[in-house]
C-alpha cells in the first residue's frame, strides 16, 4: 500500500482514496460545509455591479 504526504501534513493511503472515490459516486463529499451557496442565473455585467446590482444566492443544504 502506498501513501504520500497531503496538504497539512495528514497522511494519505491507497484506501483514503478509495473511500474518497466511492463518497463522491454517492454524492458525499467528505469535509464540504453542510451549506452551499449557488448563484443561479447569468452574472451582472460590469455597469450592473457597479450600479449595486448583485447575484442572486440560493443556499442549498446538503442531506
Amino acid at each position: 500500500m502506498k501513501s504520500f504526504k497531503g496538504e497539512g501534513g495528514i497522511t494519505v493511503t491507497d484506501a483514503m482514496l478509495e473511500d474518497w472515490g466511492e463518497a463522491a459516486e454517492r454524492g458525499d463529499y467528505p469535509g464540504e460545509s453542510a451549506e452551499e451557496t449557488f448563484h443561479i442565473g447569468v452574472p451582472p455585467t460590469d455597469a450592473q455591479v457597479a450600479a449595486g446590482a448583485g447575484l442572486s444566492s440560493t443556499h442549498a443544504g446538503k442531506n
